[in-house]
């Protein structure tokens, strides 16, 4: 989950500038070398956007906070750009007038400009490049139309720059312009051909212009405001003001943004005399100078009415004398500052020095001048002193420490203006201590590397290091962090600008400073480049990277950290409009091997990443045999690695040539045999020019021999048998299965001993990978079969390869047999409700302030992020409303201990944050009490079981709650599970915290089994079905596979969807198919359904169809449309521009494209009933409480008067009739696209077809001659009337989307075939309960079959005594005896006694009516339980094995496979009494149906009937015949064809006899 950053570091406030600058490059149009990379010039152009950018928003996002930057915003590679325009500025002056044509009679013509080609301010200019839209050129008044303006400057510097409209969008600003600069004088006239976009710069005035005109200046906007800001007030606090239209503002609120408030979510801005003006006083702000911005949806802007800027932002200085802090030890002398900060009004700060006196006497401490004196007496924690000068005062708190650590620091960066102490600084923190500026002292050369030297003295033994502009944040390395675990007194330390590692010794400068990339090589079928770019957010550098012909290829080289293990990326086509105008696919990860500087992907168009090119390696040995390889990567990098002359290989002292391999680009010399023992090797490289020796970079062995230095490595083989062995001996498609793998090896000729370097099985034969990859840290993975797969033993090939490349082959034998489905769904058919509990409903009103923190608040202006209720008791009594609506799994947040003993700090005054949403975890072993207790959890799963729905429980292995450090540290004995200083890499997927959160170290093997055991053991405890698991890109690959493995040898049916943010069909991150997850969440259907509703069908279909060629039931994915973490759909739609009533249509058509995808459907609470917010910490409007009162009537049932509630219903009532096509079946486009404003696909399953049809236009339209397969189709959603033409075409009309814009045609059965009515069999209750007056209970009727349809009533046979709500719900009211009955709609009833007393008491005994119970599979039958009388103890029943039988809170025993299981009923006071249960095989009665009975065909045509023989795991082969085969004739497959008039009889008959027929008659 993607927690707000909440904590109060101001380290990390200012680092969070890579976003403020990312923020500020909004402009549509750049110059042309910033289009795609602005974030690597120093000056970027910031300017307010009117509409958000489309497309991702940086997904990393949805689970994780601001990466920190391993790279500079003006990037070290293109300062050779800045050095070349440096030697162009010249001494001379120049003076340029520009006259600009506005030819779209805007009312005002600004002009947005700057100094060379990276846009730098141009000094008495600097607001044209500021402010949001530049400076206000004034009309010309001798010709018409046209505006003019002058700049005067010191250097010849191109200009460059575009005129707006002050607004940005089409027709609203020009394309870029340059002025090249020729001559000192100089007149240009600048017109725009607004057709073909092209701007136009003349020297040559145009015909007519009447010269004269004195141009002046571009006015400086903030001149011409109105309004005043920043406006210091007399008490010492600030006000902001800015002046915005409603029209401009729309549903947005303002915010104030930055130092004054925070860049992450700042404070809003309100307009209490609604004048247009929004308002803010800040108080309580020392003297200095603060930066800051205004922000609405996603506009950031500078202020217009203040003309003091720095970094982009504007700046409002508070006067005054500025403050400090300094430590001090116990016993030792400290200096004080000599000079402080002095502010003044108008912006200029001074250093001054300053007296000083202690603000109070403080035990100890005694001041001398600057100097403070600290005996061994002081106690004081920290204390003030009073700082002077003239009639300023201010403070300087000291902090009392123990002792001090003594840090030097060393910086080296490949960076020739990084040579001397004020070309950079450091910015230091730590734990409870701010970020301060710390500049270098000294330079030092070492080893030929020049160095920059700092010094911290601080009590601090773990530290944060940025080093970054001394001046500014325009660049800035990655976080170094480093713990002092010695505790040493002095250390030196080493950083590399780009490394996230220190060094305490001098590192290997040449090795380290090597630039990493990620190659991706594009391929378009029509070769049009033109506007593709990469856009990643996780690769530690810029984001946009545009492709280069690299020798005959398109590529793109992504930089990116050298600690990086994979990034994410888009492949996005960008205009001078929008950057996001498309895309081809979704997000794709690419997995860096460690050590590799450089990985290449090839991507095709419409495909996504179709493969990899081999990692470099020097040699590879494989059975005996050894390949050697030959690529330099900076070759490689410029797609030349073959521009040798030769390559040749000297192995053992004998020379062979090497061969190019263009299709692996790296030059060979492949299956040379091997010896035992030790090999020496090396290259010979030849040129045109030279002829070089070489070692393999890869392989940091070496020797010399006879002067020649040779890589060296060592060749053995060992004696070794493979075996394997699965956890379950059987299973079927449904079920997963753990393969644990044994290895017996003796000691090889050398003494080695056998590690397994990969382990492998071949899947093919059920359908899974040929090589499925097991761990070895773990020898055991758990293992899928594909549906589909033929009953019967498989024996599985298992290979191991050794260290030295020698494989070992075995093989582990399991028995796949056919799923008896019964009335259970499988899971990649589950549709999936996700409430966050808190906000569902509130059930139980004891349990609000469990902890007694207060944290409880539902006031809409405080509460935000406090708990507001909802717990599982909420959730147990709204199951009939998600059973009412289609729904077969519920999602809840996570269930463990969240305890905090105070809320975190807000911006939003009075608002704290706590863990109400429950991944803030305090203790993984224990529920959280906000949400009920574990009789409550289990009464929640046994109520959602009872009626065929399960339980999907959110888990979070990655990171703990706030301030949890030092109890999960204790965890372990000798090690701690937080991550912390080397360990903690800022900006890593894996090892960088996540919102501050503690990060558990979970590659640390110790950790990893201690969350995987929490975890686990809520499955083995309770009978939850499902998890889905959080933030699964920052945890370890081998705990996701040992999590997996533990979870299925507990349950072989447990299933996990994962959070990964950015997966889709196209970047399955690797989880998939490998053991770990079972699904994932579909981030990229989110985007595709935005995209789609807005018009873009045909990207959308086939973005869709390769998503459904691409998962299975072994690898499936969650289309949602919004969630928690982010902006929900219908907001996001909003946030294009369309009104809430447009948004709302076109919701419809949203859901309408998620009900009907393969895979499971994944509804957020509230969709339904169109409630929607933003991901807008700490307002959180998304997470908000769900409004009943639109879902339900007042008798409980469900508001089917709510259009979008309704529709809902409507398209689950289909997903889960036809729920196999639907969630299975292939998916083909059939008819409508982009220009026609509608959309028909088929689904097709075996021999059952779904057509379906989705309309974004607000009127109906009429499809004809649509090809279906077959006859008798109709329209399940709204009942359109469907055609049918002599051709076999058919004709229908797709409502209005104000009318829902949907149809779903599907075969009609015959009348006899229609599905009727499922009335009830059996109904159980608890058969006594006695209560406390004045206690309630909540009663559960058991009802076989589980799929019945009655409705159930519930009465009182004395309302005085018991009464009973319309959901089971007991009130005991007064002493006396009543009874409860519950009764289905055909008269199927149960009845409870219930017997109220005055008060409570305890059982001595209690008795079960059987002690041995045998059952057939299947069957089922209730145990009485009797206690002592009027004793009011709780009870409970519990399986020793769910999987034999299972026995409800009433009792009641279903026997579910052969076996014995014992069953336990407990008193609340510890009292019990067993059953044992035996469940033998039921016998198999076999039956077979067909779909129809009789069927009416025209000559010629043709249907396919179906059979369904039961029970499905009935191994029957089935054979068909006609009685008349001149008029009727019928395939293998029972396909029909009618072949002239006259009926005939088609029967079809299994192998045991039984048989089934249709009637055909054929007009």
């Amino acid at each position: 989950m993607r927690n707000q950053r909440i904590l109060k570091k101001a380290a990390k406030k200012t680092i969070s500038w890579l976003l403020i600058l990312g923020m500020m490059v909004t402009l549509p149009q750049l110059p042309v070398d910033m289009v795609y990379a602005a974030e690597t010039n120093e000056a970027v152009i910031e300017a307010e956007t009117e509409t958000e950018e489309a497309g991702l928003q940086d997904t990393e996002a949805t689970e994780t906070e601001l990466q920190d930057t391993e790279t500079e915003t003006a990037a070290v590679e293109e300062e050779e750009a800045s050095e070349e325009a440096e030697n162009k500025a010249a001494a001379t002056s120049t003076n340029v007038t520009i006259h600009f044509k506005n030819e779209n009679n805007w009312d005002k013509v600004y002009a947005k400009f700057g100094a060379g080609d990276s846009w730098d301010a141009i000094a008495n200019y600097e607001y044209c490049k500021s402010t949001a839209f530049g400076g206000v050129v004034n009309a010309n008044s001798k010709n018409t139309g046209w505006y003019s303006f002058k700049v005067v400057k010191s250097d010849t510097l191109d200009i460059n720059g575009l005129f707006n409209s002050g607004a940005w969008g089409t027709g609203k600003q020009t394309e870029n312009f340059k002025v090249e600069i020729t001559d000192d004088t100089m007149e240009v006239w600048i017109t725009e051909d607004w057709t073909t976009k092209t701007v136009k710069v003349s020297s040559t005035a145009p015909s007519g212009w009447v010269a004269g005109e004195t141009a002046t200046a571009p006015v400086d906007p903030a001149t011409l405001s109105s309004v005043k800001s920043p406006v210091l007030n007399a008490d010492g606090s600030v006000t902001l003001n800015y002046e915005i239209s409603a029209d401009k503002l729309g549903t947005s609120k303002l915010y104030l943004m930055g130092n004054l408030t925070d860049w992450d979510t700042g404070a809003e801005m309100t307009d209490e005399d609604n004048d247009g003006v929004y308002s803010i006083t800040i108080t309580d702000k020392a003297p200095g100078t603060y930066e800051y911005k205004f922000k609405y949806g996603e506009n950031w802007v500078t202020d217009p009415a203040n003309t003091k800027f720095s970094n982009g932002n504007s700046v409002a200085t508070i006067p005054g004398l500025g403050e400090d802090g300094i430590e001090a030890v116990i016993g030792e002398k400290a200096a004080l500052p000599e000079t402080l900060k002095l502010y003044a009004a108008d912006g200029t700060v001074s250093d001054v020095a300053v007296s000083y006196s202690l603000s109070s006497a403080v035990e100890g401490v005694t001041l001398s001048g600057n100097e403070l004196t600290l005996s061994d007496a002081v106690t004081a924690a920290s204390f003030e002193v009073t700082a002077a000068y003239q009639s300023y005062t201010s403070k300087v708190t000291v902090s009392v420490v123990a002792e001090q650590y003594q840090y030097h620091i060393y910086y080296y960066a490949d960076n020739p203006d990084r040579v001397t102490a004020d070309s950079a600084a450091l910015w230091l923190y730590g734990k409870n201590v701010d970020g301060a500026l710390h500049n270098f002292t000294d330079v030092e050369e070492i080893d030929g590397y020049t160095w920059l030297k700092a010094t911290w003295t601080t009590s601090l033994s773990e530290i944060s290091i940025i080093a970054r502009n001394p001046v500014d944040w325009s660049w800035q390395a990655a976080t170094v962090n480093y713990k002092n675990t010695q505790k040493a007194k002095d250390v030196n330390i080493y950083i590399i600008h780009g490394d996230t590692k220190a060094y305490t010794e001098v590192p290997n400068v040449a090795e380290l400073n090597q630039k990493h990339y990620v190659l991706v090589e594009y391929k378009r079928a029509n070769n049009d480049y033109d506007g593709w770019n990469i856009y990643t957010w996780d690769n530690g550098y810029d984001d946009t990277y545009t492709f280069e012909d690299c020798n005959g290829s398109k590529i793109a080289a992504v930089r990116v950290a050298a600690s990086k293990e994979n990034i994410s990326f888009c492949m996005r086509h960008s205009t001078a409009e929008n950057a996001w105008e498309s895309k081809d696919g979704g997000d794709y990860m690419v997995t860096i091997t460690p050590g590799q500087r450089i990985t290449k992907v090839l991507f095709e168009e419409g495909k996504g990443i179709v493969s990899y090119y081999p990692d470099n390696m020097g040699y590879e040995m494989k059975d005996g045999k050894v390949s050697f390889y030959y690529r330099d990567d900076e070759k490689f990098i410029e797609n030349k690695a073959g521009d040798y002359t030769s390559v040749k290989v000297v192995f053992d002292d004998k020379t062979y040539d090497m061969a190019y391999n263009t299709a692996e680009q790296r030059w060979e010399k492949t299956g040379l045999d091997l010896t035992e023992g030790k090999h020496h090797y090396c290259y010979q490289i030849k040129t045109e020019t030279e002829e070089t020796t070489v070692t393999d970079s890869f392989n940091t062995e070496k020797e010399t021999v006879n002067g020649q230095e040779y890589s060296v490595f060592e060749y053995y083989r060992f004696d070794a048998s493979v075996a394997g062995a699965f956890s379950q001996s059987t299973m079927d498609y449904a079920d997963n299965n753990v393969l644990k793998v044994n290895v017996t090896a003796g000691q090889s000729a050398g003494g080695s001993t056998l590690k397994a370097a990969d382990v492998s099985v071949d899947l093919t034969a059920v359908g899974g990978p040929a090589q499925f990859k097991i761990k070895p840290e773990l020898m055991e993975g758990t293992i899928a079969v594909k549906e589909g797969t033929a009953a019967g033993t498989y024996a599985l090939p298992i290979t191991v390869t050794d260290q030295y490349g020698n494989t070992y082959t075995g093989s582990a034998s399991v028995e796949v047999k056919a799923r008896d489905k019964g009335d259970d769904f499988d899971w990649d058919e589950a549709v999936i409700y996700f409430a966050v509990t808190d906000r569902f409903y509130d059930g139980n009103t004891a349990n609000n302030d469990a902890y007694g923190a207060g944290d409880y608040n539902t006031d809409p202006a405080t509460g935000s992020l406090s708990y507001h209720g909802g717990d599982f008791a909420g959730l147990t009594d709204k199951l009939d409303y998600l059973s009412q609506l289609g729904v077969n799994t519920i999602w809840i947040t996570p269930i463990v201990a969240n305890e905090m003993k105070a809320g975190l700090d807000t911006d939003l005054a009075g608002t704290l944050s706590y863990g109400y949403h429950g991944y803030w975890a305090s203790n993984f072993t224990a529920l959280n009490k906000h949400l009920g207790t574990e009789e409550e959890f289990k009464t929640l799963l046994d109520s959602a079981h009872a009626r065929g729905m399960k339980v999907m429980v959110d888990v979070v292995l990655n990171h703990a709650g706030y301030n949890t450090e030092d109890y999960f540290n204790s965890q372990l004995q000798g090690k701690d599970m937080i991550r912390s200083g080397e360990n903690l890499i800022e900006g890593d997927t894996r090892k960088g915290p996540l919102s501050e959160l503690p990060d558990f170290m979970t590659e640390d093997e110790d950790v990893r089994n201690l969350l995987v055991e929490w975890q686990s053991s809520w499955v083995s405890k309770y009978d939850i079905d499902y998890y889905r698991v959080d933030t699964v890109k920052h945890v370890d690959d081998v705990t996701w596979a040992a999590f997996k493995n533990a979870l299925t040898k507990i349950d072989p049916d447990f299933k996990m969807i994962g959070e990964y943010a950015g997966a889709g069909y196209g970047s399955d991150t690797g989880t998939l198919r490998s053991g770990e997850m079972d699904s994932l969440l579909d981030f990229d259907f989110n985007d595709q359904a935005l995209a789609f509703v807005k018009g873009n069908i045909d990207s959308v279909e086939n973005f869709m169809e390769n998503r459904n060629a691409a998962i299975d039931n072994t690898a499936t994915l969650g289309a949602f449309t919004s969630s928690h973490d982010e902006d929900g759909l219908m907001q996001k739609i909003i946030d294009e521009g369309y009104t809430e009533e447009q948004a709302y249509r076109m919701f419809y058509a949203a859901t309408s494209l998620q009900m009907t995808a393969k895979g499971q459907v994944v509804i957020y609470y509230g969709e339904e009933i169109g409630q929607y917010g933003k991901d807008n910490y700490p307002y959180q409007t998304n997470r908000y409480d769900f409004d009943w009162s639109k879902a339900q009537l007042a008798d409980g049932s469900i508001n089917t008067g709510d259009a979008m509630l309704s529709h809902y219903k409507k398209l689950l009532a289909i997903r889960n009739e036809y729920s196999e096509v639907l969630a299975k079946g292939d998916r083909v486009k059939v008819a409508g696209g982009d220009t026609d404003k509608y959309l028909v696909f088929k689904k097709s399953y075996q021999d059952q077809n779904v057509y379906v049809g989705i309309n974004l236009k607000d009127e109906p339209v009429t499809i004809s001659g649509l090809s279906v397969a077959g006859s008798g189709y109709e329209d399940l959603y709204g009942n359109a009337e469907v055609t049918e033409a002599a051709d076999g075409t058919v004709s229908v009309t797709i409502p209005a989307l104000s009318a829902g814009g949907t149809v779903v045609l599907a075969q009609q059965t015959s009348e006899d075939d229609t599905v009727k009515e499922i009335h009830a069999k059996k109904v159980y209750l608890t058969p006594s309960l006695c209560l406390k007056k004045g206690a309630t209970a909540k009663l559960q009727a058991t009802v076989f079959p589980k799929n019945m349809t009655d409705e159930l009533s519930w009465s009182s046979s004395n309302k005085k005594v018991v009464s009973v709500s319309k959901t089971g719900k007991v009130k005991a009211l007064k002493t006396g005896k009543a009874t409860i009955t519950v009764k289905a709609a055909n008269g199927k009833k149960a009845t409870c006694k219930v017997t109220v007393v005055k008060k409570n008491k305890k059982a001595a005994s209690i008795k079960l009516n059987k002690k041995k119970l045998t059952l057939k599979k299947g069957g089922y039958t209730q145990l009485k339980a009797t206690v002592t009388k009027n004793a009011t103890d709780k009870i409970t029943w519990k399986s020793s094995n769910k999987k034999v039988a299972t026995v409800d809170k009433n009792g009641v025993v279903t026997g579910l496979k052969k076996g014995t299981a014992t069953i336990t009923v407990k008193t609340s006071g510890g009292k019990k009494a067993t059953c044992k249960v035996t469940v033998k095989a039921a016998k198999q009665t076999v039956k077979v149906k067909l779909n129809k009975k009789k069927v009416t065909l025209a000559k010629g045509k043709t249907v396919t009937l179906k059979a369904t023989v039961t029970p499905s795991s009935a191994n029957e082969k089935l054979t068909w015949s006609s009685s008349n085969k001149k008029v009727a004739t019928v395939s293998k497959k029972g396909k029909v064809k009618a072949i002239k008039k006259g009926t005939a009889t088609i029967t079809v008959k299994t192998s045991s006899g039984k048989k089934a027929t249709c009637k055909v008659t054929v007009k």
